[in-house]
């Protein structure tokens, strides 16, 4: 068994983590940015761009795109090969608040009931 794909992914991925770590750093200082500066130009919240720095997580498919774009612009290597991002969760992790609908014999989805309001006259 590899006993790489084990353990919390923070130490799993650790060196993918470093990679993005340093080439995000790299790719500030040849914009002249802070990571608030960089999050006011690509529009991505100041404290997302955070965590991937601090190896919370990875940027996904239109980030990892749009930061290679800036990237060009400077004369940067592209971003390195990464892991999918977890959004947050480890893996094998439950969504809360979200449940299927209900479907019936046929397949069908039977919609939730929306409450309703009581409009009689008294």
């Amino acid at each position: 068994m590899d006993t790489e794909a084990q353990g919390p992914p923070e130490k799993r991925y650790a060196a993918e983590h470093q990679a993005l770590r340093l080439w995000m750093q790299r790719l500030r200082k040849r914009m002249g940015v802070s990571q608030r500066g960089l999050a006011k130009i690509t529009g991505i919240h100041y404290v997302t761009i955070g965590e991937w720095e601090r190896g919370g997580d990875f940027p996904n498919m239109l980030y990892r795109r749009m930061l290679n774009v800036y990237a060009r612009d400077v004369q940067l290597e592209p971003l390195p090969a990464l892991p999918k991002p977890n959004y947050g969760m480890a893996p094998g992790t439950k969504t809360k608040g979200r449940r299927k609908k209900e479907s019936g014999a046929d397949g069908a989805t039977t919609p939730t009931p929306q409450p309703t309001e009581n409009h009689s006259a008294e």
